[in-house]
């Protein structure tokens, strides 16, 4: 009886052992984990570095680029304005005009301000070939009136 608990002891001993063995090398692989996951970290650390100066630089530039957007944005108000009141003041005309030519028939209205529409044709031709001249370092070019009455540059 004495020998059964004696070989009982001993597979106990070595089912021990065994445990003891395979948590040691369990324990090791956890340790080599935590060491490549600590290379990994201080790597991603060191491009961090690296790369911090260059997002804040750029955070600091589309901020800027922002402020300007909005500057030129805000500038651009008064130019809309100016285009709202031009198209209030053809409104106007335009009932003014209704009002004044109220027995003329459409054709009739389209023949009779054809002249008026010619002369705001060569203004806008003349303003642009003046703007043109104004310009000091402008490349020269020519104008032609197309069949739609606009003025614009002859591409070569």
């Amino acid at each position: 009886m004495q020998g059964i608990i004696y070989y009982t002891i001993l597979l106990c001993a070595i089912a021990f052992a065994i445990v003891i063995v395979y948590i040691s090398l369990l324990l090791k692989r956890i340790a080599d984990s935590f060491k490549t996951t600590g290379k990994t970290l201080h790597e991603v650390e060191r491009k961090l570095e690296y790369m911090t100066p260059q997002i804040r630089q750029t955070v600091k530039e589309v901020g800027s680029t922002v402020d300007d957007i909005r500057d030129k944005v805000s500038a651009t108000d008064s130019m809309f304005d100016a285009l709202e009141d031009v198209g209030q003041a053809v409104k106007n005309a335009d009932g003014a005009v209704a009002n004044k030519l109220g027995g003329i028939s459409p054709t009739d209205a389209i023949r009779k301000s054809k002249p008026f529409l010619d002369q705001v044709v060569w203004m806008e031709a003349a303003r642009f070939l003046f703007r043109r001249w104004k310009k000091k370092d402008a490349k020269q070019e020519l104008a032609i009136q197309d069949s739609n009455r606009a003025i614009a540059p002859i591409k070569k």
